[in-house]
């Protein structure tokens, strides 16, 4: 393997790959080496322990291609999804390194279960970044049965840091991987180290190798921020305009506000989005009579962090994050002429996207990523009929896909409520202060039901830790 507890430079069955020819047999979950001569003369004059060879070289990547043709378990129960596919044909196009063009609904759904295990233990983007520098340098992002020596799954860890179980299953694996982290980074003292010097200190290649994690990084911040947004789950909020003030649940269930923040002014719409690409989704303001976004980075009392002019008076405000990129910008939708006219940074400026959908003066905007592709996608409910017409392309309107669900007069809610990383519909009833949330996008009954908030609330949806 490249990495976890090599103690001194070893000449690995990688660096061998050369002098071996390969037999897999179908029968078997591990790959068998055949050696040839120069070969098995390769390994006797590396030592019996295989250790402290005299001239080592700089073994070839474990690249995609050599990953495909061997023995990979599974990373996520039930296998790989459709939406797993659909990240994968979106991140490709974005990456530079070693995966640009590689990334499979299957090694996508292996970071996925990275990015969600870091986040599970209370992580930041910066380690979930980490660890995927790693796991892309180690097995292209494959949870492989066999590997160097004793080396197995993700992250190619060796038998003295667990059971072969533990070392397969990507959750343990992770945890394992942070664990060593913390110890050589106590204090959260990786969140400033360089990605590819954290990366190579907890997995300890020879010297020679270590530039490798550095070279991947930048590929891994793009994977982990564009997963990580999807990787949460979305609760219920409500704005109250008589106060100015948020409420928001941490659980979709009924019960008291667990944050109460007051922000803005009367007459302020409100708006919140993820505005820093931290993962948490925070409060914001948009003032009507200056055209006026004020944004703040936390779930807490202050001033604005951010604040700009767009839009016109009578617009709709918007956000979502339209490029894939783990930030959510803002957007307005002009009711006039059913158009929504979004922006890819939080500060003045032209429109960079005017996507002309729905009927005029007659829809409410929504906005999610219904085919889990990691941006989101501007739609339409229609109060009239109670429906929901879904799109998944801003650039495309077409054949957009219609599904009733709730009441005439009800008010839309998109979220991930399931953490499936699909978008899905839900509404809010304010004549009974309910939230009526479905986890996929078809007619039906709601799948969470409860009750918050006041009947004159804005409702709200956001992942709010």
């Amino acid at each position: 393997m490249v990495g976890m507890a090599r103690q001194a430079p070893v000449q690995t069955t990688e660096e061998l790959m050369g002098k071996c020819t390969w037999n897999f047999q179908p029968t078997f979950r591990k790959a068998v080496i055949v050696f040839t001569a120069a070969a098995t003369a390769a390994l006797m004059s590396a030592g019996v322990a295989m250790a402290d060879p005299k001239e080592p070289t700089d073994p070839a990547d474990l690249s995609p291609q050599a990953v495909a043709a061997l023995a990979a378990l599974p990373c996520v129960s039930g296998g790989p999804t459709a939406a797993d596919g659909a990240m994968a044909a979106a991140l490709n196009p974005l990456l530079t390194k070693k995966m640009r063009g590689h990334m499979t609904a299957y090694n996508t759904s292996c970071a996925r279960a990275v990015v969600q295990e870091v986040r599970n233990r209370g992580f930041n983007q910066r380690a979930a970044a980490i660890a995927i520098a790693t796991v892309i340098v180690e097995t292209s992002i494959a949870n492989l049965d066999g590997g160097d020596r004793d080396s197995v799954g993700l992250y190619q860890q060796r038998d003295i840091w667990g059971s072969y179980a533990a070392r397969t299953n990507p959750a343990t694996a992770t945890g394992i991987f942070l664990n060593e982290m913390q110890r050589l980074y106590p204090n959260g003292s990786w969140n400033t180290a360089p990605i590819g010097t954290v990366a190579a200190d907890v997995q300890r290649p020879a010297a020679e190798y270590r530039d490798r994690y550095a070279e991947q990084a930048s590929d891994a911040v793009i994977i982990a921020n564009r997963m990580w947004s999807r990787a949460g789950v979305d609760t219920a909020g409500v704005y109250r305009p008589e106060n100015g003030t948020f409420y928001l649940r941490d659980n979709n269930w009924a019960g008291p506000a667990d944050i109460t923040v007051q922000f803005g002014n009367l007459g302020d719409k409100p708006l919140v989005g993820d505005w820093d690409g931290n993962g948490t989704t925070t409060i914001g303001v948009y003032r009507p009579e200056t055209r006026f976004f004020y944004m703040r980075n936390s779930n807490t009392r202050g001033d604005a962090e951010i604040g700009f002019v767009f839009g016109n008076p009578g617009d709709v405000p918007i956000a979502g994050d339209w490029d894939g990129d783990g930030v959510d910008t803002v957007g307005v939708y002009r009711p006039s002429n059913s158009t929504f006219y979004l922006r890819n940074s939080n500060w003045a400026g032209p429109a960079d996207r005017v996507v002309h959908f729905g009927n005029n003066d007659e829809d409410l905007p929504v906005v999610g990523d219904w085919d889990g592709d990691g941006d989101d996608s501007v739609s339409v409910y229609r109060p009239g009929n109670a429906t929901f017409y879904l799109v998944n392309s801003d650039v495309s309107t077409s054949n957009p896909r219609a599904v009733q669900f709730g009441n005439h007069d009800d008010l839309p809610l998109t979220g991930n409520w399931n953490s499936d990383r699909y978008t899905t519909i839900g509404v809010y009833r304010p004549e009974t202060r309910f939230f009526l949330l479905r986890n996929d996008n078809t007619p039906g009954d709601a799948t969470i039901g409860f009750a918050f908030g006041n009947s004159n609330d804005i409702p709200l949806v956001g992942d709010w830790r």
